[in-house]
């Protein structure tokens, strides 16, 4: 099992693997979305040998604090094919790009959970019910706000 960056040449089976996961999405949306959001550098996927196993997305938005655009990733598309489900591949997929982002300095992401429970194992919560976002100091500092 290892993870990877898209190179582009699984459109197919990332089709399919979303069909599976998201059947209430019609055809109409899978050929937008593919079309005008999946970009091969923003999905990460999930292989048993050659085999896809789960795959996501990650789309690279930002939010601006004391007028500086920060990076916000945002996760969609968290799919697992029904044969792989419950081996953890969707956790090691989302542990690998949390890393990733990390190393990068990014130090948030965004989602909309299909199932919550999940996510909160993860270290998301839910934004309607956060009182405050917390951010280091030195990050402030980092941007010049006093």
């Amino acid at each position: 099992m290892f993870v990877k960056q898209d190179e582009g040449a699984r459109q197919n089976e990332l089709r399919a693997l979303w069909q599976e996961a998201f059947p209430e999405d019609s055809e109409a949306y899978l050929d937008y979305l593919f079309a005008h959001k999946y970009r091969p550098e923003f999905c990460r996927l999930l292989l048993k040998g050659e085999e896809l196993a789960a795959a996501l997305h990650v789309l690279p938005l930002s939010f601006s604090l004391c007028g500086r655009a920060l990076e916000l990733p945002f996760y969609y598309g968290v799919a697992t094919l029904q044969k792989f489900r419950y081996q953890g591949c969707a956790k090691t997929l989302l542990r690998a790009s949390l890393y990733e982002l990390r190393e990068k300095g990014i130090q948030a992401a965004a989602l909309y959970p299909f199932h919550y429970g999940f996510y909160r194992k993860m270290g998301f919560g839910l934004l309607n019910t956060c009182v405050a976002f917390e951010i280091p100091a030195s990050s402030l500092a980092a941007l010049g706000a006093h």
